[in-house]
C-alpha cells in the first residue's frame, strides 16, 4: 500500500474498515447480505443493498444495459468487500493510484450479484478507470476460502517492443506509461493483508514441448467472458501465425493449418483448447468438459432475464461448443491430457 496506510481485514473475512483517509467510504458502501435469497430473484440483492438503477424490463436493449461491459447490471455503490479489495492493491500492482481508487468507489458503478459456493453472494463489478477495471468475488465454502479475481492494468509494456499496443492503458505513472490488462488473483491473509495468489489459485495450464512450438510465441489466454454469468472461465492458445516474415503489422491473423497429431480433446478452431477453471468453493479446477449450465449461450443467463436469448431459436447450433455438453453431463471424449 502507498503510505495511505492499509486496510484491517480479520480473519473471518468479515467486512473491515478501509484505511485512514477513506473513512467516509466506511459508512456510505452498503454491506452484502451474509446470507444468498433463496429462492433467487433477479436483482433483489442489488436492490437491498441501494442499488439505484436496474434493468427490470427483459425487453429493454438500451445503451445502459450494457455499461461497463456488463450485461444488464445494475448501477450502485458497489458492496463494501469488493471495493475494499479494489482499494487495497498495491499501487505498484495495479499503476492506479489508491487515491483514485477511492474516488472511483464513492460513486455508482455498473455491478451485477450472483449465487456462488458460499453463504454469502458472489458479486461482479466493472469499475470506470481507463478502459475499466473488473473485480470479480469468488465465495469461498468457508469465508476465509474467499477469492476476488482483478482484470486490470497489471501488465507494463514499456519495455516490450513486440507487445501490440491496442488495447492499452494509458497509466502514466512514473515506474509505468502504459500498460495491458491481465487477470490477478487476491486474497486476505490471516494477518489482514491481501496477498497476490495468482500462481497458487490460476496457474496457466500444462502444455508438450510440441504444442508451445506449435504455438510459439502466444501465450494461453484466459477467456472471462462469462463471468458475470458463473464461476468459470477458460484457457486457450492460438495456433502459429503463417504470414511470411516481413509482412505489414497490421495483417489478419493466420494461423497455420492443424497438424494431424493433435488430439480433438485440444482442438478449437484455430487454436487449442486448454481447459475450464472452474471454481469449486477452495480453488479452481481445470476440467475438460463442462455442462451448457456452465458456460451459458450469449444473453441467455436465468439470473438476468433477457428478451435477446435465443436458447430454442434454430440459428444457435452456431454458438455449439465441442466440449459444452448440452444434456449436462459431463463424460469425457476421450483422456484429459
Amino acid at each position: 500500500m502507498s503510505a495511505c496506510g492499509a486496510v484491517h481485514r480479520n480473519a473471518s473475512n468479515q467486512p473491515g474498515k478501509l484505511f485512514p483517509g477513506a473513512t467516509s467510504l466506511d459508512s456510505i458502501l452498503p454491506s452484502a447480505p451474509q446470507i444468498t435469497p433463496d429462492p433467487w430473484t433477479p436483482y433483489e440483492v442489488e436492490k437491498d443493498m441501494g442499488a439505484e438503477w436496474c434493468p427490470e424490463d427483459p425487453g429493454d436493449d438500451s445503451g445502459r444495459t450494457r455499461y461497463g461491459g456488463l450485461n444488464r447490471a445494475c448501477l450502485g455503490l458497489l458492496p463494501r468487500h469488493l471495493a475494499e479489495v479494489f482499494v487495497a492493491i498495491p499501487t505498484e500492482h495495479i499503476f492506479v493510484p489508491t487515491d483514485v481508487r477511492v474516488d472511483r468507489v464513492s460513486r455508482s458503478q455498473p455491478y451485477v450479484a450472483l449465487p456462488g459456493r458460499g453463504k454469502r453472494p458472489d458479486f461482479m463489478a466493472s469499475i470506470d478507470i481507463l478502459e475499466g477495471i473488473q473485480v470479480r468475488s469468488f465465495e469461498g465454502t468457508q469465508p476465509s476460502d474467499t477469492v476476488y479475481l482483478v482484470i486490470g492494468p497489471f501488465k507494463c509494456i514499456d519495455d516490450d517492443p513486440l507487445i501490440a499496443r491496442e488495447g492499452e492503458y494509458l497509466v502514466e505513472t512514473a515506474v509505468c506509461k502504459s500498460a495491458h490488462a491481465e487477470p490477478r488473483v487476491y486474497k486476505w491473509s490471516t494477518k489482514g493483508s491481501l496477498r497476490d495468489v495468482t500462481r497458487e489459485y490460476l496457474p496457466e495450464p500444462a502444455m508438450t514441448q510440441a504444442e508451445r512450438a506449435l504455438t510459439a510465441p502466444f501465450m494461453p489466454y484466459l477467456e472471462t467472458t462469462k463471468l458475470e454469468h458463473v464461476p468459470v472461465m477458460r484457457w486457450t492458445i492460438s495456433l502459429k501465425d503463417a504470414s511470411p516474415p516481413g509482412r505489414a503489422d497490421g495483417h489478419d491473423y493466420d494461423p497455420v493449418p492443424m497438424p494431424d497429431w493433435v488430439p480433438e480433446v485440444r482442438r478449437l478452431g484455430g487454436g487449442l483448447h486448454l481447459g475450464f477453471a472452474v471454481w469449486n468453493g477452495k480453488k479452481f479446477e481445470i476440467k475438460q468438459r463442462i455442462p451448457r449450465a456452465l458456460w451459458p449461450l450469449p444473453n441467455c443467463d436465468p439470473l438476468r432475464p433477457d428478451a435477446r436469448c435465443r436458447e430454442s431459436d434454430p440459428v444457435q447450433g452456431r454458438n455449439e461448443d465441442p466440449f459444452v455438453d448440452m444434456d449436462g453431463s459431463e463424460q469425457t471424449r476421450g483422456p484429459t491430457p
